[in-house]
């Protein structure tokens, strides 16, 4: 039985966000993955990072939002990412609740546990077209 619970609270008054979209394309999206599972394992602490694989309104996208923690730009998703020639929506430093408010109706960064989002820790090959298969038919 839980009786309480003890928090370690921060101050994050400004953050480094990067939003960044890419068009579904079936050819595309499990490279960007592989980027993704091969960057994520090199992120400190300071560096909240989330994958969106996205169906609404018929339209399906792979959208990313990563979080850095500190009053400077997040630039550490260019070496793994550029080359994919994403469509950077948001690339700037600013306060932590306005980009908790971008998020809409996600849980506030970097606290995220939505059952659609798909977090790939050990993703593997096989399951990863799957998933393709299931989100291009």
């Amino acid at each position: 039985m839980v009786i309480g619970f003890t928090f370690k609270v921060f101050c994050v008054p400004t953050v480094g966000f990067v939003q960044l979209d890419w068009d579904w394309d079936p050819a595309q999206v499990p490279l960007i993955i592989d980027a993704w599972q091969s960057w994520i394992t090199t992120l400190p602490n300071s560096i909240t990072a989330e994958l969106d694989l996205d169906y609404v309104n018929g339209k399906k996208t792979c959208h990313r939002n990563w979080v850095k923690v500190g009053n400077v730009p997040l630039t550490e998703w260019q070496a793994a990412f550029s080359a994919l020639n994403p469509q950077v929506t948001i690339n700037t430093v600013m306060r932590y609740l306005d980009a908790a408010e971008l998020e809409g109706g996600d849980s506030p960064l970097p606290f995220d546990n939505q059952n659609q989002k798909c977090y790939l820790r050990h993703f593997q090959m096989l399951q990863m077209q799957l998933l393709l298969l299931i989100l291009s038919s």
